[in-house]
C-alpha cells in the first residue's frame, strides 16, 4: 500500500508552542529579541537575549504570542502541524507573533510563524509521515544560548537553533500516538493532538531536541482512517525566526541522533514559498548525508516533484519523523542533537 507524508497538517492536530494575546515585539527592535549575533538596531543594545536601551533594563518577561507553542523560558511560538485525511486538502495554519521581554535572569521567547498544512495520500493510501512544522520555544532553564557564526552547521540550546539555523524546535504527532517528553507548562502535561500545548514547553535536554513516546501498530488491513489517526511522531525544527528560508546554498545535509528507533526514519523538509501542503522527504539514517536533490514530495515512491539545489536557500524547516507501521514502535529519547549542511 502506498503511504504518503502528511506534512504540515490540520489544525486540529497542531501541535504549537506558545501563549497568545501577548504584546509582539520585532527582532532587533527594544524589548525584541536580539539578532543571532548579539546586536540590535541603532540606539540599543543585547542584554540578555534582549535589546534594551543602556538607560533602562528588561523585567518581568511578557509571552510570545501567535501559533500556540510554548517556550520553557518565558514562551515562544510554534506552527508544527500534523496528519491531514486522505484525499482531502489538509487547512493550513495561522501566523505566530513574536516572544516579549524576558525578566531579569530568566528566559525569554520568541515567536515563529505558522504555515501549515498536510500531504494528501495518492492512489488511495494515506500517508504515513509526519507533520512538518515550525515554532518552538526556549526551555524552563534560563536562556544562555551564544551568538555563532556557522553558516553550516546547526546545534540546540535551550530549545533554539544556533548557526546555520536560528529558529525554534517543534513536535508533532497522530491522533493515536503518544508523546510523553516533552512535555507541558508547569503541570508537565502530556502534548498530543487534541490537547497541544498552549503554554511552556519543556524540553528534557539542554543541547538536543528529544522526545519519547509510542506509535501504535497499524491493522494489517490498515485504511483511511487508520493512516489519519495513527502517522507517527515528528521532531523538528525552524530555519529562522520569524520563518523564513536558511539563506544559505548547500547540497547535503545530515541529521545528527540518538535515542531510538535509528531505523524506519524519514527526513522531512519545506520550502518556503510553496504551499503549506507540499513537503519533501526521503528515508534516512541518522549520521549519512543526504542529498537535497533525493527529496520528493511523494518519497514514498517518487512520483512527485524533487528539490533541485538551487531550492536549498529557501528550506525554512527540517524535521525527523517516525512513522507508523505494521508492528509498534516506542520512541525512547529520540533526539536532533545536530544538523550539518554540506557542498
Amino acid at each position: 500500500m502506498k503511504r504518503l507524508v502528511p506534512l504540515l497538517m490540520a489544525s486540529t492536530l497542531v501541535v504549537y508552542f506558545g501563549c497568545t494575546q501577548a504584546v509582539r515585539y520585532s527582532a532587533g527592535a527594544e524589548k525584541g529579541q536580539c539578532y543571532g549575533n548579539q546586536t540590535c538596531n541603532s540606539g540599543l543594545s543585547c542584554d540578555s537575549n534582549i535589546c534594551v536601551r543602556s538607560t533602562s533594563s528588561s523585567t518581568g518577561g511578557s509571552s510570545g504570542s501567535g501559533g500556540e507553542g510554548a517556550s520553557g523560558g518565558q514562551s515562544g511560538s510554534n506552527d508544527t502541524s500534523a496528519n491531514s485525511g486522505l484525499g482531502g486538502t489538509p487547512s493550513s495554519g495561522g501566523a505566530a507573533g513574536s516572544g516579549g521581554d524576558t525578566a531579569s535572569g530568566g528566559n525569554q521567547g520568541s515567536g515563529g510563524s505558522m504555515d501549515t498544512g498536510g500531504a494528501q495520500a495518492s492512489g488511495g493510501s494515506l500517508p504515513a509521515g509526519g507533520a512538518s512544522g515550525s515554532g518552538g520555544t526556549t526551555t524552563t532553564s534560563t536562556n544562555t544560548c551564544g551568538a555563532s557564526t556557522s553558516t553550516t552547521v546547526v546545534t540546540i540550546c535551550n530549545g533554539l537553533a544556533v548557526g546555520a539555523m536560528t529558529g525554534y524546535g517543534w513536535v508533532a504527532l497522530g491522533s493515536a500516538d503518544t508523546l510523553t517528553d516533552p512535555t507541558c507548562d508547569v503541570a508537565k502535561a502530556a502534548i498530543t493532538a487534541a490537547t497541544p500545548c498552549k503554554a511552556n514547553t519543556n524540553w528534557g535536554k539542554p543541547d538536543a531536541l528529544c522526545m519519547s513516546g509510542s506509535v501504535p501498530a497499524l491493522p494489517g488491513d490498515a485504511g483511511a482512517a487508520d493512516y489519519s489517526s495513527n502517522w507517527g511522531v515528528q521532531i523538528g525544527v525552524n530555519a529562522k525566526d520569524p520563518n523564513a528560508g536558511m539563506g544559505t546554498s548547500w547540497k547535503t545535509i545530515t541529521f545528527t541522533m540518538s535515542g531510538s528507533p535509528s531505523t524506519g526514519l524519514r527526513a522531512v523538509i519545506h520550502k518556503n514559498g510553496d504551499p503549506d501542503s507540499t513537503g519533501y522527504c526521503v528515508s534516512m539514517t541518522p549520521g549519512t548525508a543526504l542529498k537535497i536533490t533525493d527529496f520528493n514530495s511523494a518519497c514514498w515512491d517518487s512520483s512527485g516533484t524533487s528539490l533541485t539545489e538551487a531550492d536549498a536557500a529557501s528550506i525554512d524547516k527540517v524535521s525527523v519523523q517516525v512513522t507508523s507501521t505494521a508492528s509498534a514502535i516506542t520512541v525512547d529519547h529520540l533526539c536532533l542533537t545536530k544538523v550539518e549542511l554540506g557542498n
